[in-house]
């Protein structure tokens, strides 16, 4: 008697243990919902050199340059504080998309999930702000990584 207690203990122990390996895992909506792709940049003009950062969800951001004939280069990468990045993301999406471009334009492209919303402008005090605030975020340093000049 003593020996069928142990073995339905076991197996009891060994069906739950196997339940909870298998069981669906639950999928974590929130998550979903802030992944997110930023990418802020300046450039054109005569040059056609483009010098820009991308912020992702875990807090990676990338620092590059892109050339009129296409070639981007990597200029280093770091991680950042995910609250940082969300609090760029807040103040970003309660301003309004313009679509002037000029010659030497600014750029911000926001890819979520559903959706993927553009901001291209040269002259803007509100985004401009925006953006100039969110650049020295790219920088792992004290300096910022924008080489272009700004006017």
């Amino acid at each position: 008697m003593r020996g069928l207690r142990i073995y339905i203990l076991y197996l009891s122990i060994a069906t739950m243990l196997y339940l909870a390996a298998c069981a669906p895992q639950a999928r974590d909506e929130s998550a979903a919902a802030e992944s997110f792709y930023l990418s802020v940049s300046r450039g054109g003009g005569i040059t056609g050199l483009v010098t820009g950062c991308d912020f992702n969800a875990a807090g990676r951001v990338r620092k590059w340059r892109a050339s009129a004939l296409g070639a981007t280069d990597s200029l280093g990468s770091h991680m950042l504080s995910v609250v940082k990045i969300g609090e760029r993301l807040a103040e970003l999406t309660a301003l309004p998309s313009p679509d002037r471009p000029g010659n030497l334009t600014y750029r911000v492209v926001l890819t979520q999930p559903d959706e993927k919303r553009v901001w291209t402008w040269s002259t803007n005090p509100p985004l401009t702000e925006w953006y100039r605030a969110t650049r020295k975020l790219c920088a792992d340093d004290a300096q910022d990584a924008d080489n272009t000049t700004e006017r």
